[in-house]
């Protein structure tokens, strides 16, 4: 009875003979392992071994590098879907299961079942991650501070609402307005929370650009200028 290392010895003997018989109709081969080829593609100018040979899972892969289609490069040496092949899969009809009697065949079976196992697993991981990503991302938008240019904008209108109160109320000296200018940036800081106007989130701009445009609380300038 043969063993799962006797087959494993065959069918990696198959590999070899499959790849260095594929490598044989391209020009300029060289071998870089016992299993993979490089090659000039038949299908552009190649100044360099663009083109890609490796038996791999049952079958010969052919990869150029600079972009060339692998029905092209099989139709320039005259390769067919099934000289690419170096283990013979049974067939089978619709519904029913695969009789293998060779040895080869049922261990590339069971190593596709394997890696098709193994890559559904992956994919099971790799979307979960993106859902959670894509979580955290919608969590965030909130999160999101405000440019640059916006806060100069801001500042700009800090400036002019200050100069509209102090015209109103007919405040001149430079201490009044500064005391404005501060308590409508404070007010503003604390309407959001933040320590900065940088820190505004980006979702929070218009109601801070109205805070600023409809601030009207000067007590605070009042009540100083009285007691002076």
């Amino acid at each position: 009875m043969t063993t799962m290392n006797e087959r494993a010895e065959k069918l990696d003997e198959l590999a070899k003979a499959k790849a260095k018989e594929i490598s044989e109709r391209f020009e300029n081969v060289k071998q870089t392992t016992e299993r993979r080829y490089t090659a000039k593609c038949p299908c552009h100018r190649d100044r360099y071994n663009s083109l890609h040979i490796e038996a791999k899972a049952g079958r010969v892969i052919l990869y150029c590098h600079a972009g060339c289609s692998r029905d092209a490069i099989m139709a320039a040496v005259g390769l067919t879907e099934d000289d690419l092949d170096y283990i013979p899969v049974p067939e089978k009809m619709p519904g029913e299961l695969i009789a293998v009697e060779e040895p080869e065949a049922a261990l590339s079976l069971q190593k596709d079942v394997a890696q098709l196992g193994t890559y559904l697993a992956q994919l099971g991981q790799m979307m979960a991650t993106m859902q959670r990503r894509m979580d955290e991302m919608e969590a965030a938008q909130g999160r999101v501070t405000i440019r640059h240019a916006d806060v100069k904008r801001l500042q700009g209108l800090i400036r002019m609402r200050t100069e509209q109160i102090c015209g109103k109320y007919q405040l001149t000296d430079k201490d009044s307005t500064r005391i404005i200018r501060a308590a409508i940036k404070k007010d503003l800081l604390k309407r959001y929370g933040v320590k900065d106007l940088h820190d505004i989130p980006e979702s929070g701009l218009a109601g801070a650009e109205s805070l600023v445009a409809g601030w009207t609380n000067i007590r605070l300038v009042m009540e100083r200028r009285e007691r002076a």
